[in-house]
């Protein structure tokens, strides 16, 4: 008799004991999913770290860290406890995120074989079918982006990034109108997606829209003044198109531009040029500086420091510059009229007839205009 109550107080405290020790880890979890409600994904951890503790054969636990680690760019963490969740139970859950840190970790190939199987577990996983899109865009493999971008948008028609990303891949394949199509689908999803005004400006642009490519750039530009690409973007057709042109607005999107970011050789020549046409050299010689600094060969932006120096009658310098651009561009046409233009200047009649005799022979029509000036 007293064996029989032995055991059956050994039991009622066991029971008891695991009934606190299930309170304490259901307690834990709601510290958690409060915590996450709040996007305090550190407490929230903290707490998933405790009730993991208490319980360490839940996997939905396992997956709960997995997804705190990676929302705090903690991919190798997340990837641990998806892989000792995945020991206590396999759930597309919990390979979505290891893919997921893998991807975030650039190794896209191994990303897209644990979203597979995530797949594989839960055929409508709409992250893990994304996830495999942006693995393949990210590895350049646009052909099988573009497969699951459109499984994806089967699966959920709001994702928004889908259509963004199809429109760049249309774009990449030179099918303009379908990027025009799958970027106003990803603009109807959210008005301020600037990418996606962006690609839209660029599918315009290539479909001769230069005005509705402009208004999207312009949007674009706007809605992410911080980024330098879209403002040049902007510069570039205020520059270079011949009914939009407009050299103040092209410099006002230029020195934007390149306040953000100013390696850019080509928007510092741009820039450059513009000042030249508006006589103010010194902001011309900065800029052009720059451009030749980033690449030395750049033989546009040396013919330019020529016409700077040629204009403030440094003349050895002018034609120190136009050498050199002669020197890396051997069929440079306004190099040899400048610097036949700078022998006249110097009196230095035989070397502008050897300009004009190289002019001929690249058949331009300079040659005959420096000829006129001899």
């Amino acid at each position: 008799m007293k064996l029989n109550q032995f055991l059956f107080l050994a039991l009622v405290l066991l029971f008891q004991l695991s009934k606190a020790q299930n309170n304490t880890d259901k307690a834990a979890l709601e510290n958690a999913k409060m915590a996450e409600d709040n996007k305090d994904y550190e407490e929230a951890l903290k707490w998933f770290k405790k009730a993991n503790q208490l319980n360490p054969k839940n996997a939905t636990t396992y997956y709960d860290m997995a997804w705190c680690h990676n929302e705090l760019n903690q991919y190798e963490e997340a990837i641990k406890n998806a892989i000792d969740g995945i020991k206590v139970s396999p759930s597309a859950k919990l390979y979505t995120e290891y893919g997921y840190a893998l991807y975030k970790l650039e190794k896209y190939t191994e990303a897209i074989e644990k979203y597979k199987k995530a797949i594989a577990l839960e055929a409508d996983n709409t992250l893990a079918v994304k996830g495999i899109a942006d693995a393949s865009f990210s590895n350049k493999d646009y052909a099988t982006a573009e497969v699951y971008y459109k499984k994806c948008l089967a699966l959920n028609k709001s994702v928004k990034e889908a259509n963004y990303k199809l429109g760049y891949i249309m774009n990449e394949n030179k099918k303009y109108q379908n990027a025009v199509e799958y970027e106003l689908k990803a603009i109807a999803l959210d008005k301020e997606y600037a990418e996606a005004y962006n690609e839209l400006g660029y599918a315009y642009s290539q479909q001769n829209l230069k005005s509705t490519a402009l208004d999207n750039y312009i949007k674009a530009a706007n809605l992410k003044p911080d980024n330098a690409t879209y403002a040049t973007n902007v510069a570039d057709l205020y520059y270079g198109i011949k009914e939009l042109k407009n050299l103040d607005k092209a410099a006002e999107y230029y020195k934007k531009s390149l306040d953000i970011n100013d390696n850019n050789a080509i928007s510092n020549f741009r820039l450059g040029w513009i000042y030249n046409e508006k006589e103010q050299y010194a902001d011309a010689k900065r800029y052009l500086n720059k451009a030749v600094q980033l690449d030395s060969k750049y033989a546009e932006a040396w013919v330019e420091l020529g016409w700077v120096e040629y204009a403030g009658n440094n003349y050895t310098a002018a034609e120190s510059d136009y050498q050199k651009a002669i020197l890396y561009d051997s069929k440079t046409e306004l190099g040899r009229y400048y610097l036949g233009l700078l022998y006249i200047k110097q009196g230095k009649n035989s070397s502008a007839r050897k300009m004009v005799d190289e002019l001929k022979a690249l058949k331009s029509v300079y040659a005959e205009k420096l000829n006129a000036k001899l």
